[in-house]
């Protein structure tokens, strides 16, 4: 319900991570060590997924993004925007 126009955040890029670190925490390490970084100066962390890619939907799921909206892009392509506080 709040205008992120109002809001200090922060929109991160695409995450990948090489296959054989898969599984071993460092997805949620990266997002930990940024919230510790960027707590003092913002509220939030934005980035976009492909619904497609359940897998990425998940991680940032279990870690504490929500679904706020989703868009399609010039192409027709979907995108879900998701948040986390911070």
């Amino acid at each position: 319900g709040e205008n992120l126009g109002e809001s200090a955040y922060v929109v991160m890029g695409q995450v990948c991570i090489e296959k054989s670190f898969k599984g071993k925490g460092v997805f949620a390490a990266l997002y930990e060590k940024m919230c510790q970084i960027l707590a003092k100066d913002f509220q939030y962390i934005l980035t976009e997924i492909s619904p497609r890619n359940r897998r990425s939907l998940r991680a940032h799921e279990k870690i504490g993004f929500k679904k706020i909206t989703k868009y399609s892009d010039e192409d027709g392509i979907e995108w879900i925007i998701v948040l986390l506080e911070i």
